[in-house]
């Protein structure tokens, strides 16, 4: 809410803050918004773009761009507000569905990226990314009482969790 903002409107309204302190430095930020579901990545930005590709997008690496998923969109944003609304418009895509837990239950896990590119004087250019991730809760199959696909679903997001428990220490 306005009077209670969350994580990410905080970031995205600290992260303008700050970018308006830096007088002598032109910034450019760009938004990308994507949810993985059931091990397929898909762009949560480019709904409805003619001749755009949507789901199952793919990773790759670059030796000049690095690790990137291919094909996917990026909005440029010059406020916290437009960052808000690309969410909004983007959660409108994210996969949901009804349990005995949750009348509406995330399927999937989204992933937020700000890319802020900062020019300097000298004409030399930075680039940083601040990735915002909302995760899928574990899911308690008993007690859901899910079935088919909602199973699979359920089975895919506890194994996702799972695997990111082994990389983080």
């Amino acid at each position: 809410t306005d009077d209670q903002p969350g994580v990410v409107p905080r970031a995205c309204k600290r992260l303008f803050a700050q970018l308006d302190e830096m007088k002598h430095v032109k910034t450019f930020v760009k938004c990308s918004f994507i949810e993985i579901y059931c091990e397929t990545i898909r762009d949560l930005l480019n709904n409805g773009v003619k001749g755009a590709k949507i789901g199952n997008l793919r990773i790759r690496q670059d030796a000049e761009k690095g690790i990137y998923i291919e094909d996917l969109s990026e909005k440029f944003v010059n406020s916290s507000e437009e960052i808000l609304q690309l969410i909004r418009d983007g959660m409108v895509q994210r996969s949901t569905a009804s349990t005995l837990l949750n009348d509406v239950s995330s399927r999937s896990h989204a992933v937020l990226c700000l890319t802020v590119a900062k020019i300097l004087e000298d004409g030399s250019e930075t680039n940083s990314k601040l990735y915002l991730v909302d995760l899928a809760g574990s899911e308690n199959v008993g007690k859901s009482m899910v079935q088919g696909i909602s199973l699979t679903e359920a089975q895919m997001i506890n194994k996702s969790l799972s695997s990111l428990g082994n990389v983080i220490y």
